[in-house]
């Protein structure tokens, strides 16, 4: 059994010289190609498709290797000759499982770039998307969605970009930290997630956006990353709305406190045998060496690789943030997908090759919850649901998922403008084929009804087509999107009414097929007022 990058993860977020940006040819005889954008580093050659225009592997940064490796993202080195942009570049360096079940890593350290997807017809400035890729902090990238469906219907420019991840983008170590100035090591993928966006400030009118209009989106981790950017200060003016999907800012894996994220790497660090002389030793290793040594990295109560909290980039948690009304003050629109943990599930009972056992349910339950584990067990009884798996799942997508955005979006809905949502179409295409749970609404569903997704982005082979119901459901789902991203506000003609602040009373929207519309119970269908007793 083959599992790809995104099951590993899931079984354990300086500008350039400003220069010219024009559209049309540069040097290349034909000053009206469509296909040729300058660059404010150089001109590039994508490619057209009747009206839309998409744009491959774009570097935005140097490549982030040798003294550069932990270290704040740098310009990129300006070239003159006009440079293909028509294929994806490599993902950055993240531990996968290779065919045989062995240990592997994925990508190049060489990896700061983006993409990006446009309609090639419009006159005048269109709005833009920046998507941020979930997995965790530790593996994806933007290859993983092909967005030139949403960009041609949601009349939108698409940027979906790369990010260090893992050790190479998170790692916080006092070595690190003695070298920067005002910030905090365990941040560079964040880093890089703000350069990505300044470059879009300085170059998307050469592909027809609007700098004045941008939209920074994420799924998972990738909404996580908008957590962060949006209680981050210098992030201020860089983006004018945001997008969470299945990521509340609420949750405790959103970042990591600055001495846990320390001990964590010092710990890293001296399992890599580096004790003496840490930055230089670490920067001696090979990416592969140090990629794959991410993958079983762990913090405090089992999280992974996160930003770490400090300096100026990221002075406290968006949690905290958020509880003191102390973030960006623009347009949100938030969610989470009805049956989240059941995907995870999955992945675990196809790695024991059996269901979960009721031992093995009660079992978690207690090594979580400890003194607290009696009552989690009294609201989520095995009798309830039938089969562990499914009593599980449903705890789970409650505690870590449906409540923290309850918590999230009322707290956003006090000062902004937030539009709620739950994804639940329970035919959704599957990620993870399983004979021991049906997935349904699963964590990440959502996704290949905004982008397509020709591939399981868990390994398994090809995805099925969405049905014509599902593509009618997909083509709400974009317009919603869409004009979200040019208006903050995700109501039009011909759509279904989306009220402003259902949750703060119990509501949200529902996403389904042919059932798009309010839901009041959705703080009761996910027993939030149970998990308001934890903090949730």
């Amino acid at each position: 059994m083959f599992i790809s990058r995104h099951a590993t993860t899931h079984l354990a977020l300086g500008l350039h010289v400003l220069g010219a940006v024009l559209l049309g040819g540069c040097g290349n005889g034909d000053e009206h190609d469509p296909s040729v954008v300058v660059t404010a580093a150089g001109p590039v050659r994508g490619t057209v498709d009747g009206g839309q225009r998409s744009f491959r592997g774009l570097p935005y940064a140097a490549p982030p290797v040798g003294p550069l490796r932990w270290a704040a993202p740098r310009p990129v080195e300006a070239w003159t000759v006009v440079r293909d942009a028509t294929r994806f570049a490599t993902v950055c360096p993240q531990p996968v499982t290779d065919a045989t079940g062995r240990p592997a890593v994925l990508g190049n350290e060489d990896c700061l770039y983006l993409n990006v997807d446009a309609p090639g017809d419009s006159d005048r400035p269109l709005p833009v998307l920046v998507f941020l890729h979930g997995g965790a902090f530790r593996n994806g990238g933007g290859s993983d969605y092909e967005a030139a469906a949403f960009s041609a219907k949601g009349r939108a420019v698409v940027v979906t970009v790369n990010y260090r991840l893992g050790a190479l983008g998170f790692l916080a170590h006092g070595s690190l930290a003695a070298e920067a100035t005002d910030e905090a090591s365990g941040q560079y993928g964040m880093l890089d997630q703000r350069y990505a966006l300044q470059w879009v400030q300085q170059n998307i009118t050469a592909f027809g956006g609007d700098p004045g209009r941008v939209t920074l989106a994420g799924e998972s981790s990738g909404a996580s990353s908008v957590c962060n950017h949006l209680v981050s200060p210098p992030a201020a003016g860089l983006f004018h709305r945001a997008i969470l999907q299945s990521g509340a800012c609420t949750s405790p894996s959103t970042s990591l406190s600055q001495a846990a994220a320390e001990a964590a790497g010092s710990t890293f660090a001296q399992n890599l045998g580096c004790t003496a002389n840490v930055a230089a030793c670490m920067r001696g290793l090979s990416a592969v060496t140090v990629a794959g040594a991410s993958a079983t990295a762990r913090v405090g109560a089992g999280l992974g690789w996160a930003p770490a909290i400090g300096g100026t980039t990221l002075p406290r948690a968006s949690a905290s943030a958020l509880r003191a009304g102390d973030f960006h003050k623009l347009p949100v629109l938030l969610g989470s997908n009805r049956e989240e943990y059941r995907i995870f599930v999955a992945l675990q009972e196809l790695g024991q090759s059996s269901a979960i056992s009721a031992g093995q349910y009660t079992g978690f339950v207690n090594a979580t919850f400890g003194a607290g584990a009696a009552a989690v067990l009294s609201a989520y009884p095995l009798a309830a649901y039938g089969a562990p798996n499914l009593a599980q799942s449903a705890l789970l997508t409650d505690f870590a998922f449906a409540c923290p955005t309850l918590t999230t979006a009322a707290l956003f809905s006090a000062q902004v403008d937030t539009y709620a949502y739950e994804f639940d179409d329970p035919t959704a295409p599957t990620q993870v084929p399983s004979p021991f749970i049906e997935q349904r609404s699963y964590h990440s569903a959502e996704v290949q009804y905004l982008f397509r997704q020709p591939l399981s982005a868990f390994g398994f082979g090809p995805l099925p087509a969405l049905s014509t119901a599902q593509q009618a459901l997909s083509g709400t789902m974009i317009d919603y999107w869409a004009r979200f991203v040019a208006n903050g506000d995700p109501n039009g003609a011909g759509l279904p009414g989306w009220d402003r602040h259902l949750l703060p009373n119990g509501a949200v929207q529902r996403l389904g097929q042919g059932a798009i519309g309010p839901v009041g119970t959705f703080g009761a269908d996910h027993n939030c007022s149970f998990w308001a007793g934890f903090g949730v």
